[in-house]
């Protein structure tokens, strides 16, 4: 399957003469209207019910009003809820078009790139249905929404009027999501009130291009009007082959018949393609073989205790690779496989001598930046992810007498993805230390090898691919009650129904033959020995040829009258689920003591139900099979259900704000929330779904608001804590409980002791990845200010402090252990018995029991949390003078630094570590610019606003690299994370 990238110029001409045919409609359209004396951004209609937040209090930085805290439109200064408010001005002031740049100027977040884990590989970021990276808020995992509903569609700027974050635990929003918070992003609106139009154009470093449309129409004053938005974003890096590219367009459709009736229909649709890589180079297999002065021999001729020293191992497992030659070029391509018997086996080059005492090892380390700067991707052109989705929104607002609303919303996003790319660590360089290979003809023979010495890298491709489908209905109420001297009170309901499916099948290369069968085990086409090994032999010191391969050229080789081919199949079933949720909501806001005290409150309650659908094989007549979209036994969801789960969590918020003056107030807030399991994760001992997560917070502190509310702080004292999630990843290399499981049930198979059937039955890792469960308590202060304090200059500064626990780490583990020896050691002699690595059955069992030792106290370390954190932005406008219409303004980002691993000093009698000195990752520092010229053009009776901005990011050029995690000896790094250098980014916008 090809996505390849528009042709820059195709998609520039398209898009050009769409801008153009545009401005010819819109621009006679908006002079039937009088124009406004200025240009307002904030949304002027008239609301007609407190469930819909209008702009119009947004000031400068300082946000008025929110939804989040009670679900009703409320000031910020009354809610005891902890939010915080990205306007649309601090969105566009600093050019934050992506959820990333969004969230960069928000307090108390971070980004996750896996690196609270023992094992830091953010795997998710080739994933087909996360188009956005992860966030942590308050060192938990937040949700993300769209509209107040569940969404995946990546966040962009140019239809977004705001962004909100809610910290922490909130049922009043969802009663099911992450315990961090929810982040929702509101879309832009039609208004029936007036024309406007915005046109923006930008270009910058890295072959930055972007163009948005947005145009509103009224059709009939106040009564019908329709907006348009279109944006086209293409993107190169600073690294090699990292690309992306968005076209995305939504309309807007907003219908008031009545005085007190609105009807809104919102539409988007659109797609974003991007290159997937890790933020690294490679890892190093081949620094003990160099130093070594590359020995080349016959594997036939290896010796264990002489040649692993030499940095040699030699390969015993069955492989079939595919070569192509330097620079990843197919011509003269050929495939070999690999095996334990004389003729067919295969030397390999290593990191290290593995016979080393585990203290001596440095294990798993990165190639140096001399031998693969970071500018290029290793990933290669190849690799990327391509996302369409689609969306429909409706919501129908109506009011009933004086004081009762009504609200209907209707969501349907339907999100498909697909990913390509090598799977998990296989982006690796090694040397080749084999003299002859086994012949490509699959005789048993040796040949010469071409490539004796040479450097190469070495993948096994896959990818995903699958869906993701919300649908949601909801309908509230809210009526105003005055009981005079027993205070007023905003009263709601709520009850929604929504239906959210997904499905994610991991994929995986492997061979077939000319009728479409399996190479090896055609029974199991996603067995390991199926697999295609692309090798690539690169031209050493020339970068460019440093490449995961071609994957898009499929390989192919004959042998024994057969011709085979690669291709995508079915790897894994990630799972296929559905989830639905009846929800039900009271909530309350009531004002007493001429609106000193405000109290809010909620109840939820909420039906969820999970459906998991059966995983079996493509049969020879499957029309799927017939029409070669799938071969046969591959891996295929049946509409046949499973199993059912079914939860019923009921959540709570409590608030109160007293207003001791008119300018100082206190609040205090209690809010839980239950948290929906995750999907393509498993729990022991079943492999089943894991329970919804609870979230709880508790947050107190003060609110001054000075200067007739120019200058306001909020100070936020909070313990937030997730009970039971899903946080464990145990099937990596150093938390991997699964190859022991694996390695025992294997020996008492072969030594007769267990069935096939209690094999498979005592297996682990065949439903989906596999976790365990932890504790996560965080708490700290949060400090938010915004300063108007006159018409020229907006600032937000923001500061906070997060300590972490981790605690009670897989607590499932103990009884599935504790039952599971006792099978294992059910009969006499078991323990004693051998399996396939040259260990006993013991010995594996006290390997898992090391394993769980290991992951508590590694999970218990806290990696990657920092806890103090700055963000400050600020903007000056001058409006007099020769600098009149010039404005300027810049943010200053700093976190503390980070653990990011501890020295080990030696191992214990059970082979778990004694470490040593902490090593930490450096502060963050980073400061991001921008300086303007706003002005009107006189063109006639045609008046229209010009803007012209540079934006500068990584002013001072912050270091690229950050260490994430060193390797044992702290001679090495084992993951970093990858800066942006210093960049620039020019606009123009033209409004009218």
């Amino acid at each position: 399957m090809n996505y390849p990238l528009p042709s820059l110029c195709r998609s520039l001409g398209r898009l050009t003469a769409a801008l153009a045919g545009l401005f010819l409609i819109v621009r006679p359209l908006s002079a039937q209207t009088a124009p406004p004396s200025d240009i307002a951004s904030e949304d002027d209609t008239v609301v007609l019910s407190p469930f819909e937040v209008s702009t119009t209090e947004d000031v400068g930085y300082r946000a008025g009003t929110t939804l989040s805290g009670s679900r009703m439109n409320s000031k910020l200064k009354d809610t005891p809820a902890a939010v915080q408010v990205l306007t649309k001005e601090l969105l566009e002031d600093f050019g934050a078009n992506s959820f990333e740049e969004m969230l960069a100027l928000a307090n108390n977040v971070q980004i996750d790139y896996a690196d609270t884990s023992a094992d830091a590989t953010p795997s998710y970021l080739a994933s087909a249905l996360i188009p956005d990276k992860r966030f942590r808020i308050r060192g938990l995992p937040a949700s993300k929404a769209l509209d107040y509903f569940e969404t995946i569609i990546p966040i962009d700027g140019y239809n977004t009027s705001r962004v909100e974050l809610s910290n922490g635990p909130n049922s009043i929003l969802f009663g099911a999501g992450s315990p961090g918070g929810l982040i929702n992003t509101s879309t832009e609106r039609a208004l029936t009130t007036r024309n406007e139009t915005r046109m923006r154009f930008g270009v910058g470093s890295w072959d930055y291009q972007r163009a948005e449309l947005n145009h509103n129409q009224v059709l009939l004053k106040d009564k019908l009007a329709l907006r348009i938005a279109g944006l086209w974003e293409d993107e190169e890096s600073w690294r090699a082959y990292e690309f992306e590219t968005s076209e995305r367009y939504s309309g807007s459709l907003r219908w008031e018949p009545f005085k007190n009736t609105s009807v809104t229909y919102n539409y988007e649709q659109g797609s974003v393609q991007r290159q997937i890589s890790r933020p690294w180079n490679a890892f190093d297999e081949l620094a003990q073989w160099l130093a070594s002065d590359r020995p080349v021999f016959n594997a036939n001729s290896w010796n264990r205790n002489r040649d692993r020293p030499l940095g040699v191992n030699r390969l015993t497992n069955t492989r079939t690779f595919y070569v192509e030659d330097s620079g990843g070029n197919s011509a003269g391509a050929y495939a070999f496989t690999t095996g334990n018997a004389a003729n067919l086996r295969f030397l390999q080059s290593l990191y290290e001598n593995t016979l080393l005492p585990i203290g001596e090892k440095a294990d798993e380390s990165l190639l140096p930046e001399a031998q693969l700067p970071y500018e290029y991707s290793a990933w290669g052109p190849d690799s990327f992810k391509d996302v369409h989705f689609d969306r429909h929104n409706v919501r129908i607002e109506q009011r009933v007498g004086e004081n009762t609303f009504l609200d209907f919303a209707y969501n349907h996003e339907l999100t498909k993805g697909y990913a390509q790319a090598p799977t998990g660590r296989s982006i690796t360089l090694y040397g080749d230390p084999n003299s002859v290979i086994p012949n490509p003809d699959g005789s048993g023979t040796q040949v010469d090898n071409p490539n004796a010495g040479g450097l190469y890298f070495e993948s096994r491709w896959g990818g995903e691919a699958g869906f993701f489908e919300n649908e949601g209905m909801r309908a509230a109420i809210n009526h105003d009650l005055n009981l005079g001297k027993f205070g007023r009170h905003r009263l709601a309901g709520l009850v929604e129904r929504g239906e959210l499916r997904q499905q994610r099948y991991a994929l995986s290369e492997i061979w077939v033959d000319e009728t479409g069968a399996a190479l090896q085990r055609p029974a199991t086409p996603e067995n390991n020995e199926n697999a295609v090994f692309r090798r690539v032999y690169v031209d050493e010191g020339n970068f460019s040829t440093y490449t995961s391969g071609n994957f898009n050229k499929p390989a192919t080789f004959s042998r024994d009258g057969h011709t085979y081919t690669s291709r995508l199949a079915h790897y894994q079933a990630s799972g296929d689920i559905t989830q639905t949720t009846e929800s039900f909501l009271l909530a309350t806001q009531s004002y007493f003591w001429d609106n000193r005290i405000i109290a809010t409150a909620g109840y939820r309650k909420d039906d969820i139900t999970f459906e998991e659908r059966v995983v079996d094989r493509a049969a020879a007549n499957d029309p799927r099979v017939v029409s070669g979209e799938v071969i046969e036994n591959e891996l295929l969801y049946t509409d046949e259900i499973a199993s059912e789960n079914g939860y019923a969590p009921e959540t709570v918020s409590l608030g109160t704000v007293f207003h001791a003056t008119d300018w100082f107030s206190v609040f205090y807030n209690y809010s839980d929330n239950s948290g929906a399991p995750a999907f393509g994760q498993r729990i022991l001992p079943d492999e089943s779904l894991a329970p919804p997560t609870k979230g709880v917070t508790n947050d107190y502190g003060f609110i001054l608001t000075l200067f007739d509310e120019k200058l306001s702080l909020r100070a936020t004292f909070y313990e937030t804590n997730q009970d039971a999630a899903p946080a464990v990843n145990l099937e990596n290399s150093a938390t991997n409980i699964i190859r022991p499981n694996e390695e025992i049930l294997i020996a008492l198979q072969r030594g007769n002791r267990i069935t096939d059937a209690e094999y498979q039955d005592h297996l682990l890792g065949e439903e989906a990845r596999l976790v365990g469960l932890a504790d996560v308590k965080t708490k700290g202060f949060e400090i938010e200010a915004t300063f108007n304090l006159t018409r020229n200059f907006t600032s937000r500064i923001s500061y906070s402090h997060t300590d972490v626990d981790r605690s009670n780490g897989m607590p499932e583990f103990d009884d599935w252990f504790a039952t599971e020896k006792a099978f294992w050691l059910s009969t006499a002699g078991a323990g004693d018995l051998v399996t396939s690595r040259e260990t006993t059955v013991s010995q594996e069992i006290t390997e898992l029991d090391r394993v769980s030792n290991y992951v508590r106290d590694f999970y218990g370390f806290n990696y990657g949390v920092r806890p103090h954190k700055v963000n400050a932005s600020a903007r000056y406008t001058f409006n007099d003078g020769w600098l009149d219409g010039f404005f300027l303004g810049g943010n200053v980002q700093w976190q503390d630094k980070a653990k990011v691993g501890r020295a080990i000093l030696d191992y214990d009698a059970t082979n778990n570590p004694i470490y040593g000195e902490v090593f930490y990752r450096a502060e963050r520092f980073s400061i991001d610019s921008f300086l303007g010229y706003r002005t009107r053009i006189n063109w006639g009776t045609w008046k229209p606003r010009l803007t012209i901005q540079l934006n500068v990011r990584n002013l001072t050029d912050e270091p690229v690299v950050e260490p994430l995690r060193y390797n044992n000896l702290k001679s090495g790094y084992s993951r970093v994370l990858l800066n942006d250098p210093r960049s620039y980014r020019i606009s123009a916008t033209l409004e009218f």
